[in-house]
């Protein structure tokens, strides 16, 4: 289990120190939207309500992310009204619009298609 943690992490690690080419015209968040973001903090938890490491958490159509603790903590800044990726291998990816909540408790429910 941990050289499979291991493996993952340094994936992981390579993922997140590439940034992703994008178009211009598909981004909607600019510099001023981030300077106007505000900290949100993340819990993440499995199906049966375990922490999750290594979630990763994305800023849609944006490079901006942060990878969940051991505890299945993590803290990002965050533009009024981005749309956040939630992502672990296995489990279903979940989409949420940021309109303000300061923290977020998300359950992770494996992909089962």
């Amino acid at each position: 289990m941990k050289k499979v943690f291991f493996v993952f992490c340094l994936g992981l690690m390579a993922f997140l120190s590439n940034p992703v080419s994008t178009n211009a015209k598909d981004v909607n968040l600019n510099y001023e939207s981030f300077q106007n973001s505000q900290r949100v903090t993340f819990h993440v938890v499995d199906e049966n309500g375990n922490p999750m490491p290594g979630v990763i958490i994305m800023i849609k159509g944006t490079t901006t992310g942060v990878v969940t603790d051991m505890d299945g903590k993590a803290e990002l800044d965050v533009p009024y009204g981005a749309t956040l990726e939630i992502s672990y291998l296995g489990y279903a990816t979940q989409e949420v619009v940021f309109n303000g909540t300061t923290s977020f408790n998300i359950a992770m429910q494996p992909d089962l298609g």
